[in-house]
């Protein structure tokens, strides 16, 4: 402050001037200036909001995208290293690519695995763990099926509708595929790729035992009838068949009890296919892995598709 002193007569006057600026008002966020701390107008900076993409900038935090290239709010991208735009972690999920396991995620389709379970993206080690986190949409779903991690998870097919739902499909085998060409090709085939004509994962059938035991459910696509049912063995290995019952079967004809090794110990071995479910006996009706024709198609049963007629494909199932 200047004070100025003017000698009028004898008296002695006093003005007091203000230098220009001191009554003006404080930067604000909302004045239309840029001023203050602000990086551009009205944003920026420590006080006011971020600024929108193109406003400039000195850091990642003066922009809504949390993104600053060459002083300028950056767009957001899926690899700019910045949780932003729909984005549900750092560059995935939303419009980005999905997210890994231990991620953030809103809904399944922001993971990898397809599973987002309270706001996680995590995988299951069955299609049955997978309903119960509230998936009940069909579907493939990445399943670490072994336990031994989620880079060990694999693709698998989860029916989460017929019969209450949590199904894994483990076999499938379409003729216009041909046939399997031995047991070993029938218990493991195109194991990434569920919908396939000829697939199967079945020698990782232990790994789907649960509470001791195997609830299987066997059909025919283009046929009504479908057999669920429950066993204490796996039909991969040479055992007879213990533990089992019925649960929904509709289809009991030519010595059906579950299912067994065709080519086993326990009974009159066929040598037709890898597993089937006539138990006992040398015939293969209901076979899973045919590795010959059967009128003209796969034996499933007189009562599936009638005497003597061979059926296209067959599904094996495990909840």
């Amino acid at each position: 402050m200047l004070w100025v002193v003017l000698l009028v007569g004898c008296r002695v006057a006093e003005t007091r001037f203000t230098p220009l600026g001191e009554d003006a008002a404080a930067p604000s966020c909302t004045d239309l200036l840029r001023n203050g701390e602000e990086t551009d107008v009205d944003c920026g900076g420590p006080a006011c909001p971020r600024c929108p993409e193109q406003g400039a900038c000195t850091a990642p935090g003066d922009c809504v995208s949390g993104t600053c290239v060459d002083a300028r709010c950056a767009a957001p991208t899926c690899s700019d290293a910045t949780r932003n735009g729909e984005e549900t972690d750092v560059d995935c999920g939303g419009t980005c690519p999905a997210c890994a396991t231990g991620n953030r995620c809103a809904q399944g389709r922001d993971c990898v695995g397809g599973v987002c379970d309270s706001g996680t993206c995590r995988v299951v080690a069955s299609c049955f763990d997978l309903l119960g986190t509230g998936v009940t949409t069909s579907g493939t779903y990445m399943i670490d099926l072994d336990q031994s991690g989620p880079l060990a998870a694999q693709p698998v097919y989860c029916d989460m509708t017929t019969d209450g739902g949590g199904w894994t499909l483990v076999f499938g085998h379409n003729i216009s595929a041909g046939y399997f060409t031995d047991a070993a090709q029938a218990a493991s085939s195109n194991e990434d790729a569920p919908l396939s004509p000829k697939y199967s994962i079945l020698g990782k059938l232990e790994t789907l035992r649960r509470n001791g035991m195997f609830t299987f459910r066997i059909n025919w696509p283009g046929y009504a009838n479908r057999n669920l049912w429950i066993q204490t063995t796996n039909p991969t290995a040479d055992v007879d068949v213990a533990g089992y019952q019925a649960v929904d079967v509709q289809s009991t004809t030519n010595f059906w009890a579950g299912l067994e090794q065709s080519a086993g110990t326990h009974g009159p071995p066929s040598n037709s296919a890898f597993i089937d479910g006539s138990i006992a006996s040398s015939n293969w009706y209901y076979a899973i892995g045919s590795y010959v024709v059967w009128f003209g198609g796969l034996p499933a049963a007189d009562d599936v598709a009638g005497g003597s007629t061979g059926v296209p494909a067959v599904q094996l199932w495990v909840r």
